[in-house]
């Protein structure tokens, strides 16, 4: 498994937007959906930053299946290819919408049927079990590898050393 890393610290552009008494930050739970779809259209600067940063410290990487979200030549967030997740669900509390620390990028496939649109829709709008972060768990050597298309291939050579 390749090591998808959490955020070491907050975006600027985000610090800055959820100090504002208008940003909803601390807004009711039930308001999490207007909440982050305010700040997307307030602050385009702040998403971009939040957006860029996500995709640098997880290397390029969505954080549940380990798809490459980037070009490989130019590091570029592949367009329609994801989304900025919410680890545990943003409805959940009050404060998780606007939390850098429950933020990740997921795949994303713009045009397959909603089933089946993003790793992170598996997750049902449920928290993780305790431990379950991926961005939490320890690197180990890849037993797959998912190409450009999603399609699981084994590594051999991986495989062949825990064999051992």
């Amino acid at each position: 498994m390749k090591h998808v890393r959490s955020l070491q610290g907050e975006p600027g552009l985000l610090g800055d937007y959820r100090r504002l008494p208008q940003s909803g930050a601390n807004q009711d739970a039930r308001y999490a959906k207007e909440v982050w779809k305010q700040f997307k259209k307030r602050a385009p600067e702040a998403y971009r930053e939040l957006r860029d940063s996500l995709a640098s410290q997880q290397q390029g990487l969505c954080m549940y299946c380990e798809r490459l979200l980037v070009e490989p030549t130019s590091g570029r967030l592949i367009q329609d290819s994801y989304l900025v997740e919410h680890v545990l669900p943003k409805s959940g509390a009050a404060g998780r919408v606007l939390d850098w620390q429950n933020l990740a990028l997921s795949c994303w496939v713009r045009y397959a049927p909603k089933q089946n649109k993003t790793c992170a829709d598996a997750k049902l709008y449920h928290d993780l079990p305790a431990g379950c972060d991926p961005r939490d768990l320890p690197l180990v050597p890849g037993l797959l590898e998912v190409n450009s298309e999603g399609l699981l291939r084994p590594n051999a050579q991986h495989c062949e050393a825990f064999r051992s």
